[in-house]
């Protein structure tokens, strides 16, 4: 898939569930390359409960694009997790994805029981992985190359319980109660 607004959009008016999105490549200029359960005209507020979706061996790479003119910069995500206030989208897993291009952020996720695992992550992008309101995230086994922020939480998220176990990356900001950093390079 390549220059479209946004690479794949999986959202509804209600809850769902059970998705794969598997073996894809997308890149060129998208302002998202992966969207699950957003509403791209209202960043901030999605529309359904996504649950138990997959996304696997997926190669995003976004080129940068002129935000003032496209989008918001909050919506220049590689691979965007989000939804509506309640409930917000759960048992979500992201696994073997190359990601990179020089836009806002890599994977950008708010919700409950969400894993990111064995990805590559950055090389351009100014935050690789964004974390919102939710719970129970899990980072695990990545390589989250240079960036100005490698693991970032949003100032304004209510976070709880989050792990990092076995990643290598550049650095962390998450000032949040129940984190554990746990065997990690950090260079």
């Amino acid at each position: 898939i390549d220059n479209a607004d946004t690479g794949i959009t999986l959202e509804g008016m209600e809850s769902w569930g059970d998705a794969l999105i598997s073996n894809c490549i997308i890149k060129g200029k998208h302002t998202t390359g992966i969207a699950v359960a957003v509403n791209n005209y209202q960043p901030t507020v999605g529309r359904t409960a996504a649950h138990d979706v997959l996304i696997e061996n997926c190669y995003v790479e976004i080129e940068d694009r002129d935000m003032t003119v496209y989008a918001q910069e909050t919506t220049a995500v590689n691979i965007w997790v989000y939804g509506s206030d309640l409930p917000a989208p759960y048992n979500v897993t992201i696994k073997n994805c190359d990601i990179k291009g020089g836009i806002m952020r890599g994977i950008a996720v708010r919700g409950k029981n969400i894993t990111i695992v064995n990805s590559s992550i950055g090389r351009g992008l100014r935050r690789n992985i964004w974390l919102s309101t939710g719970s129970y995230y899990k980072i695990i086994n990545n390589i989250i190359h240079d960036s100005s922020v490698g693991i970032e939480a949003s100032p304004i998220a209510t976070i709880d319980y989050v792990w990092i176990l076995n990643n290598t990356f550049v650095n962390i900001n998450v000032p949040l109660a129940n984190v554990y950093v746990i065997n990690n390079l950090v260079y």
